[in-house]
């Protein structure tokens, strides 16, 4: 009963901390399979910030393979507009 309860516990904090953390998966996976795109949509909305984050709420810093850039790039959004964007992106590619 113990080993159970210690499991679910770690379930749970896994799912918060590293789960949710990662933001829209389906944004993300959706970018990854189009990443020349998805840097163009983070370029050019005034919303995402590439390798500077900004003083204000922003979410991030996620990891992103630029095709543009040839490294990785940290990219920021602000916090407001994180699922707004995300599903303009989705939108956009559908």
């Amino acid at each position: 009963m113990e080993y159970a309860l210690i499991f679910i516990l770690a379930a749970v904090a896994y799912y918060y901390f590293i789960m949710k953390k990662a933001g829209n998966l389906d944004f993300w996976k959706k970018a990854a399979q189009n990443p020349g795109a998805a840097m163009m949509f983070f370029t050019s909305n005034s919303h995402w910030y590439i390798d500077e984050k900004p003083q204000h709420s922003v979410t991030g810093p996620y990891l992103f393979q630029s095709p543009l850039h040839g490294r990785t790039v940290k990219l920021y959004c602000d916090a407001d507009y994180e699922k707004e964007t995300q599903d303009e992106y989705i939108r956009s590619i559908s």
